[in-house]
């Protein structure tokens, strides 16, 4: 799902969706947004619209946020199209240990403790 201004991709959300023995469910991706659609918003009219179209999903999982300060934002914006909390648990497979340690590198050596799950993406 995406949001254009004047052609020019400003949001984009995108989803996993399955059916299982109960039912369709449809999990969050991966959501982003540039500048302009931070200033304008888009990301509300994106997700409105995601719901809206998968609403035959028994189960629509929005995904986790950070903890701390860098996660507050988003944990209220996610809230606000939720009807219910639940812990979700995210796949810990590394399909390429030699090219996630590259990755990752640069993180440990900032934060050696971390168990933050892709290590690279960690903001600490």
């Amino acid at each position: 799902f995406g949001a254009f201004v004047e052609g020019r991709l400003v949001s984009a959300h995108i989803w996993v969706r399955h059916r299982t023995a109960t039912g369709t469910r449809a999990h969050s991706h991966l959501a982003a947004s540039d500048a302009e659609g931070y200033r304008i918003g888009a990301a509300y009219a994106v997700n409105d619209t995601a719901i809206s179209t998968l609403g035959d999903c028994m189960l629509m999982s929005l995904g986790g946020a950070p903890d701390g300060p860098g996660g507050e934002g988003l944990n209220r914006f996610k809230r606000g199209f939720a009807n219910a909390e639940r812990g979700t648990t995210l796949c810990g497979l590394i399909a390429d240990a030699e090219i996630y340690e590259a990755l990752s590198r640069p993180a440990r050596a900032r934060n050696a403790d971390s168990d933050y799950f892709p290590l690279y993406r960690s903001a600490h």
